[in-house]
């Protein structure tokens, strides 16, 4: 079992063959030989960052939508004497 690596002769799922160097077995005529590899856990580590991005917005959204008027009124004071 080779994780993340899969492929394609001639668009259909070939037999990989080999443990250190991969090879395929292939018809004797030209054909079209695609190797891809997709590293175990991309999607869910993708998953993971998109959602931990969301939670940061959201938690920089709804602190933002708590300050009161009074206290946004006295952080622009603040900036605006610097």
């Amino acid at each position: 079992d080779r994780p993340g690596w899969t492929v394609e002769v001639d668009g259909s799922p070939g037999d990989l063959r080999g443990d250190v160097v991969l090879g395929v077995g292939v018809p004797s005529r030209v054909s079209e030989v695609e190797f891809r590899y997709r590293p175990p856990g991309l999607v869910v580590g993708v998953v993971v960052i998109a959602l931990t991005v969301l939670a940061w917005a959201l938690v920089a959204f709804v602190m933002a939508a708590r300050r009161s008027p009074d206290d946004r009124a006295a952080a622009g004071s603040v900036a605006s004497r610097e």
